[in-house]
């Protein structure tokens, strides 16, 4: 949880979005935030993503779904 959560902050500040509010569940999350300032929604999506996926598997393993 906690690496969500950083991840999502540094997200946040790099992509400038506004987060209303996010649920943490077992197997998915869910988000509610502004449009990115800096990017589109996808690319900042994809940045958060990554983030959380390259510090909890190795390169050849896969964490989320194909699809956000």
């Amino acid at each position: 949880m906690r690496l969500f959560e950083t991840s999502l902050e540094k997200a946040r500040w790099e992509y400038q979005f506004c987060v209303t509010g996010y649920v943490i569940m077992p197997e998915h999350v869910h988000l509610l935030i502004g449009e990115p300032q800096r990017a589109t929604l996808a690319r900042a999506l994809q940045a958060l993503k990554q983030s959380v996926a390259r510090s909890l598997v190795d390169h050849d393993g896969h964490f989320w779904e194909t699809r956000y």
